[in-house]
């Protein structure tokens, strides 16, 4: 009976270790899966978004009626991991429902991304795809932007599942403008329950700045996008006319950025300050 029993408990241990090893490797897998999706523009979408969500922290907290009670170092922290988590699953979408799409060209581009290189399938991306973007929608909605989400969802399938890719006007102007203020402003939205003008203002700026820079993007490879019928502002008009055009923006946008930030100079100081005092309460000062 004892011997039974050594038996049943050996056998037990045994599959709860062959359970672990499985769940451990599948979530390695996942992880690397994640991580080689969004490589490429994991620092421009997840960066910016958790910075502005802690910047709406502080400037809510700043602004708090109640003696100015300033945001902890905890609170921010929490803010953070929240939108480090919702911005993953936004670019993780866009990322992966591009690539889906875009496989004969990463086949000669970029032969390293997940599906060209063998490590990630068709039939598997597209299954990550569709729970990704369920898991961005309940999430949004518990977040309480879920209209930002669902109006990101749509621009990221009309972009990738449209010509709008292939023109320079549609990709640089229409699609860039609308992901940054839909990104900027659920950022804003998910420490804060509405967004001030002053904060209206800097998204709509720092959108037509993307846009430029953008713009400036397509000038590496212009026979690239030439073969695959990419139709960029360098290959419609010229890379010199681009660069003169561009020369030009970025001649009166220097000016203007700074008249615009002096202008807003009250709010960057406020939030600065808010975030100083917020270190130094949770250092314990």
């Amino acid at each position: 009976m004892t011997n039974i029993n050594l038996t049943r408990e050996t056998n037990f241990i045994s599959l709860l270790h062959i359970l672990f090893s499985s769940v451990n490797n599948r979530l390695k897998y996942e992880i690397k899966v994640t991580c080689r999706v969004i490589s490429s523009n994991a620092l421009i979408s997840i960066a910016p978004g958790v910075g502005m969500s802690i910047i709406s922290l502080l400037h809510h907290h700043h602004n708090a009626q109640d003696d100015y009670e300033y945001a902890s170092l905890q609170h921010c922290i929490l803010t953070a991991l929240q939108s480090l988590l919702y911005f993953c699953l936004w670019i993780f979408l866009f990322d992966l429902g591009n690539q889906i799409i875009g496989v004969e060209e990463d086949k000669l581009n970029k032969p390293t991304r997940p599906i060209p290189s063998g490590f990630l399938s068709v039939c598997g991306a597209m299954k990550r795809y569709w729970i990704s973007m369920f898991l961005l929608c309940r999430y949004g909605y518990f977040l309480g932007i879920f209209l930002y989400t669902m109006a990101w969802i749509a621009t990221q399938a009309i972009y990738n599942y449209t010509s709008m890719s292939k023109h320079w006007f549609s990709k640089n102007i229409i699609f860039i403008s609308v992901s940054i203020i839909c990104q900027l402003s659920a950022a804003w939205l998910i420490s804060s329950s509405s967004i001030p003008d002053v904060a209206q203002m800097w998204i709509f700026f720092l959108a037509f700045l993307e846009c430029v820079t953008f713009l400036a993007q397509d000038m590496r490879d212009v026979e690239g996008d030439r073969k695959i019928g990419r139709n960029t502002l360098p290959v419609a008009i010229g890379i010199d006319y681009c660069r003169s055009a561009l020369f030009c923006i970025f001649l009166v946008l220097c000016p203007f950025s700074l008249l615009f930030y002096l202008l807003t100079l009250r709010f960057l100081v406020a939030v600065c300050c808010a975030f100083f005092c917020s270190m130094w309460r949770g250092s314990g000062g």
